[in-house]
Protein backbone atom coordinates (compact mmCIF):
# COMPACT_ATOMS: atom_id res chain seq x y z
CA UNK A 1 0.00 0.00 0.00
CA UNK A 2 2.79 2.42 0.86
CA UNK A 3 4.36 1.90 -2.58
CA UNK A 4 1.04 2.76 -4.23
CA UNK A 5 0.74 5.92 -2.14
CA UNK A 6 4.32 6.87 -3.00
CA UNK A 7 3.53 6.54 -6.72
CA UNK A 8 0.39 8.62 -6.30
CA UNK A 9 2.37 11.30 -4.45
CA UNK A 10 5.03 11.28 -7.16
CA UNK A 11 2.43 11.65 -9.90
CA UNK A 12 0.75 14.54 -8.06
CA UNK A 13 4.12 16.23 -7.53
CA UNK A 14 4.98 15.93 -11.23
CA UNK A 15 1.59 17.38 -12.15
CA UNK A 16 2.12 20.24 -9.73
CA UNK A 17 5.65 20.84 -11.05
CA UNK A 18 4.43 21.07 -14.62
CA UNK A 19 1.43 23.28 -13.83
CA UNK A 20 3.48 25.67 -11.66
CA UNK A 21 6.18 25.92 -14.35
CA UNK A 22 3.56 26.73 -16.98
CA UNK A 23 1.96 29.34 -14.72
CA UNK A 24 5.34 30.96 -14.11
CA UNK A 25 6.27 30.88 -17.79
CA UNK A 26 2.96 32.43 -18.91
CA UNK A 27 3.07 35.04 -16.18
CA UNK A 28 -0.33 33.80 -14.99
CA UNK A 29 0.36 34.72 -11.38
CA UNK A 30 -0.03 37.92 -9.48
CA UNK A 31 3.13 39.89 -8.86
CA UNK A 32 2.98 41.29 -5.31
CA UNK A 33 2.22 44.99 -5.56
CA UNK A 34 4.45 47.45 -3.83
CA UNK A 35 2.41 49.88 -1.73
CA UNK A 36 1.77 53.12 -3.62
CA UNK A 37 3.65 55.20 -1.08
CA UNK A 38 6.72 52.94 -1.43
CA UNK A 39 6.62 53.26 -5.25
CA UNK A 40 6.37 57.04 -4.94
CA UNK A 41 9.21 57.11 -2.43
CA UNK A 42 11.50 54.98 -4.63
CA UNK A 43 10.73 57.18 -7.64
CA UNK A 44 11.36 60.31 -5.59
CA UNK A 45 14.67 59.00 -4.27
CA UNK A 46 15.87 58.34 -7.84
CA UNK A 47 15.55 62.06 -8.55
CA UNK A 48 19.04 63.56 -8.15
CA UNK A 49 17.42 66.82 -7.04
CA UNK A 50 15.36 65.22 -4.26
CA UNK A 51 16.01 66.90 -0.92
CA UNK A 52 15.12 65.95 2.63
CA UNK A 53 12.07 68.26 2.63
CA UNK A 54 10.45 66.68 -0.44
CA UNK A 55 11.25 63.15 0.73
CA UNK A 56 9.82 63.92 4.17
CA UNK A 57 6.57 65.09 2.56
CA UNK A 58 6.26 61.74 0.76
CA UNK A 59 6.91 59.86 3.98
CA UNK A 60 4.42 62.02 5.88
CA UNK A 61 1.60 60.77 3.61
CA UNK A 62 1.61 57.43 5.43
CA UNK A 63 1.59 57.29 9.24
CA UNK A 64 3.12 53.79 9.41
CA UNK A 65 6.00 54.78 7.15
CA UNK A 66 6.50 57.97 9.16
CA UNK A 67 6.72 55.92 12.34
CA UNK A 68 9.24 53.57 10.72
CA UNK A 69 11.51 56.45 9.62
CA UNK A 70 11.42 58.03 13.08
CA UNK A 71 12.29 54.63 14.55
CA UNK A 72 15.21 54.10 12.14
CA UNK A 73 16.51 57.57 12.97
CA UNK A 74 16.53 56.86 16.70
CA UNK A 75 18.36 53.56 17.28
CA UNK A 76 19.15 52.36 20.76
CA UNK A 77 22.16 54.26 22.03
CA UNK A 78 21.63 57.38 19.91
CA UNK A 79 22.93 60.44 21.77
CA UNK A 80 20.12 62.69 20.64
CA UNK A 81 16.57 61.93 19.55
CA UNK A 82 14.91 63.44 16.48
CA UNK A 83 11.14 63.76 16.18
CA UNK A 84 10.57 65.74 12.98
CA UNK A 85 10.56 63.82 9.71
CA UNK A 86 12.98 66.05 7.84
CA UNK A 87 15.66 65.55 10.47
CA UNK A 88 14.87 61.82 10.54
CA UNK A 89 15.28 61.56 6.75
CA UNK A 90 18.63 63.35 6.96
CA UNK A 91 19.84 61.02 9.70
CA UNK A 92 18.68 57.81 8.00
CA UNK A 93 19.90 58.86 4.56
CA UNK A 94 18.15 58.49 1.22
CA UNK A 95 19.76 55.18 0.33
CA UNK A 96 18.94 53.42 3.60
CA UNK A 97 15.43 54.83 3.56
CA UNK A 98 14.76 53.43 0.07
CA UNK A 99 16.22 50.06 1.01
CA UNK A 100 14.10 49.64 4.10
CA UNK A 101 10.93 50.86 2.41
CA UNK A 102 11.41 48.34 -0.40
CA UNK A 103 12.16 45.41 1.91
CA UNK A 104 9.47 46.06 4.49
CA UNK A 105 6.90 47.23 1.97
CA UNK A 106 6.92 43.88 0.15
CA UNK A 107 6.93 41.69 3.25
CA UNK A 108 3.25 42.12 4.04
CA UNK A 109 2.38 41.21 0.43
CA UNK A 110 4.07 37.82 0.77
CA UNK A 111 2.34 36.52 3.89
CA UNK A 112 -1.12 35.04 4.25
CA UNK A 113 -0.67 31.34 3.37
CA UNK A 114 -0.28 29.44 6.66
CA UNK A 115 1.25 26.35 5.02
CA UNK A 116 4.30 28.32 3.88
CA UNK A 117 4.37 31.55 5.92
CA UNK A 118 7.19 30.41 8.22
CA UNK A 119 9.40 29.51 5.26
CA UNK A 120 8.41 32.71 3.44
CA UNK A 121 9.61 34.75 6.43
CA UNK A 122 12.93 32.89 6.45
CA UNK A 123 13.40 33.39 2.71
CA UNK A 124 12.49 37.08 3.00
CA UNK A 125 15.05 37.44 5.79
CA UNK A 126 17.68 35.81 3.57
CA UNK A 127 16.83 38.29 0.79
CA UNK A 128 17.30 41.15 3.26
CA UNK A 129 20.59 39.65 4.42
CA UNK A 130 21.75 39.30 0.81
CA UNK A 131 20.93 42.94 0.15
CA UNK A 132 22.81 44.11 3.24
CA UNK A 133 25.83 41.96 2.41
CA UNK A 134 25.81 43.34 -1.12
CA UNK A 135 25.95 46.81 0.38
CA UNK A 136 29.01 45.74 2.40
CA UNK A 137 30.65 44.24 -0.70
CA UNK A 138 29.75 47.37 -2.68
CA UNK A 139 31.90 49.38 -0.30
CA UNK A 140 34.85 47.26 -1.38
CA UNK A 141 34.22 47.46 -5.15
CA UNK A 142 32.53 50.87 -5.49
CA UNK A 143 29.40 49.52 -7.19
CA UNK A 144 25.86 50.89 -7.23
CA UNK A 145 22.31 49.88 -6.23
CA UNK A 146 23.84 47.08 -4.18
CA UNK A 147 21.03 46.45 -1.69
CA UNK A 148 18.35 46.64 -4.39
CA UNK A 149 20.17 44.14 -6.62
CA UNK A 150 20.71 41.70 -3.78
CA UNK A 151 17.25 41.93 -2.27
CA UNK A 152 15.17 41.69 -5.44
CA UNK A 153 17.33 38.89 -6.87
CA UNK A 154 16.48 36.65 -3.92
CA UNK A 155 12.90 37.79 -3.31
CA UNK A 156 11.80 35.44 -6.09
CA UNK A 157 12.29 32.48 -3.75
CA UNK A 158 9.35 33.21 -1.40
CA UNK A 159 7.29 34.42 -4.37
CA UNK A 160 7.94 31.18 -6.30
CA UNK A 161 6.95 29.22 -3.21
CA UNK A 162 3.66 31.13 -3.13
CA UNK A 163 3.14 30.32 -6.84
CA UNK A 164 3.45 26.58 -6.12
CA UNK A 165 1.03 26.89 -3.21
CA UNK A 166 -1.53 28.74 -5.33
CA UNK A 167 -1.13 26.26 -8.19
CA UNK A 168 -1.82 23.32 -5.87
CA UNK A 169 -4.99 25.00 -4.64
CA UNK A 170 -6.13 25.69 -8.22
CA UNK A 171 -5.63 22.13 -9.57
CA UNK A 172 -6.76 21.15 -6.84
CA UNK A 173 -4.31 18.73 -5.25
CA UNK A 174 -2.98 18.64 -1.69
CA UNK A 175 0.08 20.80 -1.16
CA UNK A 176 2.90 18.23 -0.78
CA UNK A 177 4.85 20.27 1.79
CA UNK A 178 7.67 22.77 1.62
CA UNK A 179 10.49 20.21 1.48
CA UNK A 180 8.98 18.51 -1.58
CA UNK A 181 8.67 21.73 -3.58
CA UNK A 182 11.94 23.45 -2.62
CA UNK A 183 13.86 21.91 -5.57
CA UNK A 184 11.30 23.45 -7.95
CA UNK A 185 11.61 26.80 -6.16
CA UNK A 186 15.40 26.76 -6.49
CA UNK A 187 15.16 26.00 -10.21
CA UNK A 188 12.61 28.71 -10.96
CA UNK A 189 12.90 31.60 -8.52
CA UNK A 190 15.13 33.68 -10.84
CA UNK A 191 12.26 33.99 -13.33
CA UNK A 192 9.98 35.18 -10.52
CA UNK A 193 12.57 37.73 -9.37
CA UNK A 194 13.05 39.08 -12.88
CA UNK A 195 9.30 39.34 -13.51
CA UNK A 196 8.85 41.31 -10.28
CA UNK A 197 11.67 43.68 -11.26
CA UNK A 198 9.98 44.33 -14.60
CA UNK A 199 6.55 44.96 -13.07
CA UNK A 200 8.01 47.19 -10.37
CA UNK A 201 9.76 49.26 -13.03
CA UNK A 202 13.30 48.58 -11.85
CA UNK A 203 16.23 49.31 -14.19
CA UNK A 204 17.14 46.80 -16.92
CA UNK A 205 20.51 46.04 -15.34
CA UNK A 206 18.79 45.01 -12.11
CA UNK A 207 16.49 42.69 -14.11
CA UNK A 208 19.57 41.16 -15.76
CA UNK A 209 21.21 40.52 -12.37
CA UNK A 210 18.00 38.94 -11.02
CA UNK A 211 17.97 36.50 -13.94
CA UNK A 212 21.65 35.57 -13.90
CA UNK A 213 23.17 35.92 -10.44
CA UNK A 214 23.45 32.15 -9.76
CA UNK A 215 25.77 31.91 -12.81
CA UNK A 216 27.28 35.41 -13.16
CA UNK A 217 29.08 34.65 -16.43
CA UNK A 218 25.65 34.39 -18.12
CA UNK A 219 24.93 38.04 -17.37
CA UNK A 220 24.83 40.20 -20.49
CA UNK A 221 25.57 43.52 -18.80
CA UNK A 222 26.29 42.98 -15.13
CA UNK A 223 28.79 40.23 -14.42
CA UNK A 224 30.25 42.28 -11.56
CA UNK A 225 26.83 42.98 -10.01
CA UNK A 226 25.77 39.34 -10.54
CA UNK A 227 28.97 38.16 -8.83
CA UNK A 228 28.27 40.57 -5.97
CA UNK A 229 24.78 39.11 -5.48
CA UNK A 230 26.09 35.54 -5.74
CA UNK A 231 28.67 36.26 -3.04
CA UNK A 232 26.21 38.28 -0.93
CA UNK A 233 23.74 35.38 -0.94
CA UNK A 234 26.52 33.07 0.23
CA UNK A 235 27.44 35.40 3.09
CA UNK A 236 23.76 35.72 4.04
CA UNK A 237 23.26 31.95 4.12
CA UNK A 238 26.32 31.34 6.28
CA UNK A 239 26.37 34.35 8.58
CA UNK A 240 24.29 32.90 11.43
CA UNK A 241 26.19 29.66 11.86
CA UNK A 242 29.89 30.01 12.69
CA UNK A 243 30.34 26.29 11.94
CA UNK A 244 29.24 26.93 8.36
CA UNK A 245 31.42 30.02 7.97
CA UNK A 246 33.88 28.59 5.42
CA UNK A 247 36.27 31.45 4.76
CA UNK A 248 38.42 29.39 2.41
CA UNK A 249 35.46 28.68 0.10
CA UNK A 250 34.69 32.41 -0.15
CA UNK A 251 38.33 33.40 -0.65
CA UNK A 252 38.71 30.96 -3.54
CA UNK A 253 35.29 31.48 -5.16
CA UNK A 254 35.09 32.74 -8.76
CA UNK A 255 32.83 35.58 -7.53
CA UNK A 256 35.58 36.88 -5.23
CA UNK A 257 38.04 36.76 -8.12
CA UNK A 258 35.65 38.61 -10.45
CA UNK A 259 35.19 41.31 -7.81
CA UNK A 260 38.96 41.51 -7.23
CA UNK A 261 38.45 40.99 -3.50
CA UNK A 262 41.93 40.37 -2.14
CA UNK A 263 42.79 39.06 1.32
CA UNK A 264 42.67 42.51 2.94
CA UNK A 265 39.23 43.31 1.51
CA UNK A 266 37.83 39.91 2.42
CA UNK A 267 39.24 40.21 5.94
CA UNK A 268 37.35 43.52 6.26
CA UNK A 269 34.12 41.82 5.14
CA UNK A 270 34.59 38.89 7.53
CA UNK A 271 35.05 41.36 10.38
CA UNK A 272 31.63 42.84 9.59
CA UNK A 273 29.70 39.59 10.12
CA UNK A 274 28.11 40.38 13.48
CA UNK A 275 27.34 43.97 12.47
CA UNK A 276 25.38 42.67 9.46
CA UNK A 277 23.61 40.05 11.58
CA UNK A 278 22.47 42.85 13.92
CA UNK A 279 21.34 44.97 10.95
CA UNK A 280 19.30 42.08 9.55
CA UNK A 281 17.72 41.53 12.96
CA UNK A 282 16.69 45.19 13.11
CA UNK A 283 15.05 45.01 9.70
CA UNK A 284 13.40 41.63 10.23
CA UNK A 285 12.10 42.81 13.59
CA UNK A 286 10.61 45.96 12.04
CA UNK A 287 7.05 46.40 10.78
CA UNK A 288 5.64 48.33 7.88
CA UNK A 289 1.96 48.05 6.99
CA UNK A 290 1.29 50.83 4.52
CA UNK A 291 -1.83 51.73 2.60
CA UNK A 292 -2.43 50.23 -0.84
Amino acid sequence: MNHVLDRLDEAASERLDGAASEMLLRGAWEVPRLPVVVVQLLQGLRDPDADATSVAELVRSDPALSSLVIGLANPVGARTRVEDLRSAVLRVGHRSLGEMALALGIRGRLLGTPAVDATVRTMWGHAVGTGLWCREIEGEIAGSRAFQCGFVSLIGRPIALRVVCETAAALPIPFPGVERVLPWVERNYMAASARCCEVWGLPDDVVDVAKNHPIPRNSATGIVASSMVHLGATFAAWMRDPRAWRETAIRTSPASATLALDRRRLDALFARRMAVVEAVDRVVGGTLEVRI
